[in-house]
């Protein structure tokens, strides 16, 4: 029975009050729009944990109130009250002109439907401030307000609010340690975070913020499926953390940064990441940022990003000093280096069309597994300086250097890359080993020009004036165990016989073939690592063979190529595979011609049916396919299935074939085979 009073008695506490601004009788305990309290504050004095204040249209900017050791405020909910408008913030106003916060909120406490605007204060939170994250603010504006830190906010969590033109001196302008979600920030400024710091925001939009030093948009937080755009700062004007935090304090997943910027001065760190500054980077886009160094990001880590179009006054377009893994990086440009990247980790990432003066796709980085197609500069169209290992240039141009220009390369293929005039492949002392330089072109030294190359072919490269593979002018660098022509001077160990690749239509497929010149003809103490191009082992039969590729015994180079045009593994694991869980593993699937990544795509007999000369035999096939069919009529004799006929063309879709020996009721049973 006490239970039951008890209850009773908490569900009668809970009351509604109600506050008018032009109330005639205001009459506590103000439970009536007719004895409506003129002030908030005055509702809320007389209301019990778990009221609910409704508060009508007007705009609330008399009474004060001052808690021990803080500044005084226009309201001070310090129960556990709901606060609620009725129409709205375009409203319903709650005004702390006069060098005051607009609301204090205590545990528990919620604020509705309201504009807060003029709060000031020299401590925290000049719109509202929060005891902590647990009090809610929703559906309300907080529009220029000020303080030391978190100038429209500090702390509680804010839901579908706009957070606008507010301003703190030290860290915060629109909101400083709250929960942001559905929210607007934009015009706000601060000294770090002009948006927000030390912050949680989900699906929020923060533009034209700025922050005197790091952060335009946010300072130090975790930020997901967030658009941050046209925020400023001196470092990081999306968004920063302090430098070098081992990038945990400030995270962005499925985050997008365009046309964020910094600018540059006298501050130690100014002009670094005009989209990021110091942060954990997953799934994001920075599109058209700008800095002086790193356009897109610096100091970052990144993984499964996008960087488009994003501009370094001075180097790193795309990124300067960071760890990227998995990411593509397009039309980023630098006025010096690295067009794409400078000084950074670079792991499976892919550069297109990227432009600097020196490394227009990446300079002094370290490049591993990386393509790099399309990308231009003075020296060193895809790379300057750095090292690169399993990496592809393709197509980059160049005055000197097509591919790459003074770097370290191991087991790299450059193809199509061209330079106005040294070196079209690689230039001015690069170093090279098992590499493959196919296709490139040049004034002088199509494939390498004042470089050192060793167990490289060198060979199919084309110069307008002299050395169409290779041009030595001061006779220091040296080729050794390379394929090229012609013979070499300085250097040991070189053969001239052409490569032998598998497909060198478009250079599609520089894997060796089976009678290469290049197999066993390298140089193991110069060899380039334990794996080759592909990932595979790099020493087959006691000697390593030239190039970027290893041959395989067993293996066909072709079979090799066939599933890197698919995007499958190449290193071996994906050989007995089953991609498409069509009960073809991957190799069968060559062999069929058909598409390992599509199910529907498999060699499969369809239901025989009766004909007028004979049964009629179908099944799935691709016109560059040789078919046999066999059989039999018993499942259980040995051998059970006999030849029925061979060497039929396969059609595009289906192959029939019309048994005319089958016109008994059998049974009969057929099985399809690829012929050699």
């Amino acid at each position: 029975m006490a239970a039951l009073v008890s209850a009773a008695f908490n569900l009668a506490s809970a009351a509604t009050r109600y506050v008018d601004v032009n109330s005639a009788s205001p009459t506590p305990p103000y439970t009536s729009w007719a004895t409506a309290a003129a002030t908030i504050q005055d509702a809320v004095d007389v209301a019990l944990a778990g009221d609910q204040l409704l508060v009508t249209n007007g705009v609330y900017q008399t009474g004060s109130r001052v808690l021990v050791g803080d500044e005084t405020n226009r309201v001070v909910v310090d129960k556990a009250l709901h606060v609620v408008s009725v129409n709205g913030p375009q409203f319903t106003l709650i005004d702390g002109s006069g060098l005051m916060r607009c609301v204090y909120l205590t545990n528990g406490a919620s604020l509705s439907g309201f504009s807060l605007t003029n709060g000031a204060t020299t401590g925290s939170g000049g719109g509202v401030l929060c005891e902590s994250v647990s009090e809610v603010i929703s559906n309300c504006v907080i529009i220029g307000n000020s303080a030391f830190n978190g100038g429209g906010a500090w702390g509680g969590m804010l839901d579908q609010s706009t957070l606008d033109s507010n301003s703190a001196l030290a860290s915060g302008g629109g909101a400083f340690g709250s929960r942001l979600s559905n929210c607007i920030l934009t015009g706000n400024s601060a000294g770090d975070g002009g948006g927000a710091s030390f912050a949680t925001l989900n699906n929020c939009t923060l533009s034209n913020n700025s922050a005197a030093y790091f952060g335009g948009g946010v300072f130090v937080g975790t930020l997901t499926n967030c658009t941050l755009r046209f925020n400023g700062a001196s470092s990081g004007g999306g968004a920063a953390a302090t430098w070098d935090p081992g990038w945990s304090e400030l995270v962005l997943v499925n985050c997008t940064l365009e046309y964020n910027g910094v600018s540059w001065g006298l501050f130690p760190y100014d002009g670094t990441g005009g989209g990021v500054h110091a942060g954990l980077l997953i799934d994001c886009v920075l599109t058209g940022n700008t800095a002086l160094w790193g356009g897109g990001a610096y100091g970052s880590d990144l993984s499964r990003c996008t960087l488009k179009n994003n501009r370094a006054q001075d180097t790193g377009g795309g990124v300067r000093e960071v760890r990227a893994t998995n990411c593509t990086f397009t039309g980023n440009s630098a006025q010096f280096d690295g067009g794409g990247a400078y000084d950074s980790r670079l792991d499976r990432c892919t550069f297109t069309n990227n432009s600097a003066s020196s490394g227009g796709g990446s300079a002094y980085g370290s490049l591993n597994n990386c393509v790099l197609t399309g990308n231009s500069a003075s020296l060193g169209g895809g790379v300057s300086r750095g090292k690169l290992t399993n990496c592809v240039l393709s197509g980059n141009t160049a005055s000197s250097g097509g591919g790459a220009e003074s770097a370290r390369l191991y087991n790299c293929l450059l193809t199509g890359n061209s330079a106005t005039n040294y070196g079209g492949g690689g230039s001015l002392y690069c170093d090279l080993f098992n590499c493959t330089l196919t296709g490139n072109s040049a004034r002088y030294g199509g494939g390498t020009f004042e470089g050192n190359t060793t167990n490289c072919i060198v060979y199919f490269n084309a110069a307008a004036t002299q050395g169409a593979n290779f041009f030595y002018d001061s006779g220091i660098a040296r080729m050794g165990f390379c394929c090229t022509t012609p013979m070499p001077t300085n250097g040991t160990g070189n053969i001239t016989n052409a490569p032998l690749f598998v497909d060198t239509n478009g250079w599609a497929n520089l894997r060796l073939q089976s009678n290469s010149p290049c197999i066993n003809a390298a140089d193991n103490a110069m060899s380039s690592g334990a794996a080759d191009m592909d990932g595979r082992p790099r020493v087959q039969g006691g000697t390593a063979d030239m190039g970027a590729y290893e041959f395989q015994p067993g293996v066909s180079g072709e079979f090799i190529g066939w599933l890197s045009q698919f995007g499958l593994p190449t290193d071996g694991s994906a050989d007995h595979s089953d991609a498409d869980t069509d009960l073809m593993n991957n190799w069968q699937e060559w062999i069929a011609g058909t598409i390992p990544t599509d199910a529907m795509s498999a060699l499969r007999l369809l239901t025989p049916t009766p004909g007028v000369s004979g049964t009629i035999v179908s099944w799935q096939s691709v016109s560059n396919r040789t078919y046999f069919l066999e059989r039999t009529s018993e499942l259980g004799a040995q051998p059970s299935f006999a030849l029925l006929t061979n060497n039929i063309v396969g059609q595009i879709g289906t192959t029939s074939f019309t048994d005319t020996n089958a016109t008994s009721p059998g049974p009969f049973f057929y099985r399809i085979g690829i012929q050699p």
